[in-house]
């Protein structure tokens, strides 16, 4: 890249094929993995089953049982990839859910999506 030295600022813009792959198809997606995520003690200790995840609008995710609420005697810290070693499905249901919504599993093991706003005002 040459420096236009009266102004300080390059005459033309050189990328490689990696940056031009870049920016026409966004960066990278963060590894998921790695994400901080709040659960229950008792679902990482597997005394209660998950059947709830909630993907709030600050991009928060919360992986519970509904029949204990998350409180912060019970509440903990962990990463994606330790839900993901207590259930791998999840790995394909969180790319599912956008901001905003939440997901329950019925009976059959079957995961449906909602919008949060549909759980607030049932409430």
């Amino acid at each position: 890249m040459h420096l236009n030295s009266s102004k300080c600022w390059p005459d033309k813009y050189y990328f490689s094929q990696h940056e031009i792959t870049l920016i026409i198809n966004g960066l990278p997606s963060m590894n998921k993995s790695i994400l901080p995520v709040f659960t229950t003690r008792s679902i990482i200790t597997r005394e209660r089953a998950l059947n709830k995840v909630v993907h709030d609008y600050e991009d928060d995710w919360q992986f519970l049982n509904t029949e204990e609420e998350l409180e912060v005697s019970n509440a903990i810290i962990v990463s994606m990839e330790e839900i993901f070693n207590i259930d791998s499905s999840l790995e394909y249901l969180i790319e599912l859910m956008e901001s905003g919504t939440y997901a329950m599993i019925d009976d059959c093991g079957k995961w449906s999506i909602f919008n949060l706003e549909m759980n607030l005002s049932d409430e």
